[in-house]
């Protein structure tokens, strides 16, 4: 048996993780979320909290 048959290939180094890009884009969509949200409330029309 060679030794070049057990070699595992080497997957390239990430500059930034899956789960640290998931993270920021669930922190900015909940972000962006908050904000539509009250900028509606602001408005006299849109806001259901004062009725």
């Amino acid at each position: 048996m060679s030794q070049e048959s057990n070699l595992v290939p080497v997957r390239p180094e990430r500059p930034v993780e899956f789960r640290t890009t998931m993270f920021l884009y669930i922190l900015l969509g909940s972000g962006v979320a908050l904000l539509i949200h009250f900028i509606l409330l602001s408005t006299p029309t849109y806001n259901w909290l004062a009725g």
